[in-house]
């Protein structure tokens, strides 16, 4: 005959029904996360920046050959000054 503690077994059935508890609030998570809604606007934002990536490479090689004034052609009066300040 098995005679089982009941201050023990209430404590497993506590635990578990936080293991329980716990699980079911994970799985609302997951549910909300990968709702319709979500996936939509993950997929949305995505084509967002695929789209913004492809503009800002036509916008690179557009200007490629312009070099842009003052950037890294010649040295400004300012850092001239310094550097001839270090020396």
């Amino acid at each position: 005959m098995i005679v089982a503690d009941p201050a023990a077994e209430r404590q497993n059935l506590i635990r578990q029904i936080a293991k329980h508890q716990n699980l079911h609030s994970h799985l609302g998570n997951l549910e909300r996360l990968m709702s319709r809604a979500a996936l939509e606007a993950l997929q949305q934002e995505q084509t967002q920046l695929a789209l913004l990536i492809e503009q800002s490479r036509v916008a690179a090689e557009s200007f490629a050959s312009e070099p842009l004034h003052g950037v890294g052609l010649d040295v400004p009066p300012q850092l001239e000054m310094e550097r001839a300040f270090v020396r």
